[in-house]
């Protein structure tokens, strides 16, 4: 896949998950590679982020306690969100609750994944309501980050600065 040659990782890929199906890191990999090869073609890129979802879905299922295979899910569910605020998607708040709802776990597992509260810092304070923006739950992120570090809780404050502050 790195290499160039992402169909044939996905061949791949495909084959090891039949022959083992409980290998986590396979459907990780299977994961990105669909992820690559989606991204690259605009008329699938709905379905090839669905079955992304699916793989690493599959992973996590395997490896619950797994911090990285999770804060890979909380990114693919980041861009099915993006997805669906794009495309007009009535149901792009629900998949802002899910991707908090991954975010959150990631964080509990290993709290040195500081960027994933700043994920949710930057989408509760700059979306609007209607867009799912909730700017309680933003003040809520920003507080656990500065209370956990300085340098994560600045940025946290940052994201939250009105866009037009003086400095």
């Amino acid at each position: 896949r790195i290499g160039g040659q992402a169909d044939s990782a996905l061949v791949l890929l495909q084959q090891i998950t039949y022959e083992n199906p409980d290998n986590a890191r396979v459907w990780y990999e299977l994961c990105r590679t669909t992820q690559q090869l989606g991204m690259s073609n605009p008329r699938k890129i709905k379905e090839s982020l669905d079955e992304a979802l699916r793989c690493i879905n599959k992973a996590v299922e395997i490896e619950p306690d797994n911090a990285l295979y999770l804060s890979y899910k909380g990114k693919t569910e980041t861009l099915h969100f993006y997805m669906g605020l794009q495309m007009g998607d009535e149901n792009a708040a629900s998949y802002l609750e899910k991707l908090e709802k991954t975010f959150n776990s990631v964080y509990q597992l290993d709290p040195s994944f500081k960027e994933v509260k700043l994920t949710l810092v930057e989408f509760f304070g700059g979306l609007p309501p209607e867009m799912g923006g909730n700017t309680e739950k933003a003040e809520k992120y920003a507080a656990e980050l500065e209370a956990s570090d300085v340098i994560s809780g600045a940025k946290a404050r940052e994201l939250l600065m009105p866009e037009d502050a003086d400095y």
